[in-house]
């Protein structure tokens, strides 16, 4: 592991190494925290991994997508409890059981949220954290079984959690194969939040990291080039009447969602309801 450290540029799993962090203030209780995030070995092009913190009207920070929690990241998180007047991380949410959004979440727990309650998706740690019919990183799933008291998130398509003051809705998608992944309505900021199932790659974006002809080919063929789309949409439509629920769940937020923040690529994304909306509708016709 130590010898893929130093050769590859920053991957989806342990170890971390060290990789800048960048913060963005999206609106006055929104914020993004973006590191590095290079799963194909043929390139260098960042597609980015992208944590969300919400401040919650109880006082507490909720925090979605716990990245590898480098002193740069805790910094940036201090600094957002200082801002927003909300002290401390009270939630942390894993979305999605793709490696790269659960596998910093013991270590988010320890060094950014100690004492924060645990979210995790239906069925993640019965599963295993069985992501594609293979088994990836079992003691890393036990360790987070450790690591907090945890939570499922609701299976229930538009649900509120009451721990988290009403304020954010949800979207489950449950497909074949062990994916599972939510996506996030933070109702009071006009603002969805999505991982694997809607994202996007800015023209100006690609041109600013200097995407190759191959990174702007592999965007395009995916669907995200220029646009938001939804690189789940061959699972979407796989999943059936359950595929088909959570795309019609999330589609249904686009009167009230003003800004849209995928996890990966570009963000945000203005007419964010309308662009999620969109992409789900492909997904869920398996375009």
């Amino acid at each position: 592991w130590q010898l893929i450290s130093i050769s590859l540029p920053p991957g989806p799993l342990p170890p971390t190494a060290e990789r800048p962090t960048t913060l963005t203030r999206y609106s006055d209780r929104v914020w993004g925290l973006t590191q590095p995030f290079t799963p194909a070995p043929w390139t260098r092009f960042s597609a980015e991994n992208r944590s969300v913190l919400f401040a919650l009207a109880d006082g507490g920070l909720w925090l979605v997508n716990p990245l590898p929690p480098t002193d740069e990241l805790v910094e940036h998180v201090a600094s957002v409890a200082a801002e927003s007047g909300n002290s401390r991380v009270t939630h942390v949410v894993v979305p999605s059981t793709s490696p790269e959004h659960w596998a910093s979440a013991p270590d988010v727990l320890s060094r950014v949220a100690p004492g924060a309650r645990l979210w995790v998706p239906p069925g993640f740690f019965g599963r295993g954290g069985r992501v594609g019919g293979r088994f990836i990183a079992r003691q890393a799933v036990d360790a987070l079984a450790l690591a907090a008291p945890w939570t499922e998130l609701p299976a229930a398509q538009g649900a509120a959690p009451d721990a988290w003051g009403g304020e954010i809705t949800t979207a489950m998608l449950r497909a074949p194969g062990g994916l599972t992944e939510c996506a996030f309505r933070l109702t009071p900021a006009r603002t969805a939040v999505t991982a694997d199932a809607a994202f996007g790659l800015a023209a100006a974006d690609a041109d600013a990291a200097g995407a190759s002809w191959l990174d702007r080919t592999s965007s395009r063929l995916a669907g995200v080039y220029g646009r938001v789309g939804s690189p789940l949409a061959p699972v979407i439509w796989a999943a059936g009447a359950a595929g088909a629920a959570f795309a019609d769940e999330a589609a249904s937020w686009a009167p009230d969602v003003d800004t849209l923040i995928p996890m990966h690529l570009s963000a945000p994304w203005d007419e964010g309801g309308r662009r999620l909306a969109a992409a789900l509708g492909r997904g869920r016709r398996g375009e």
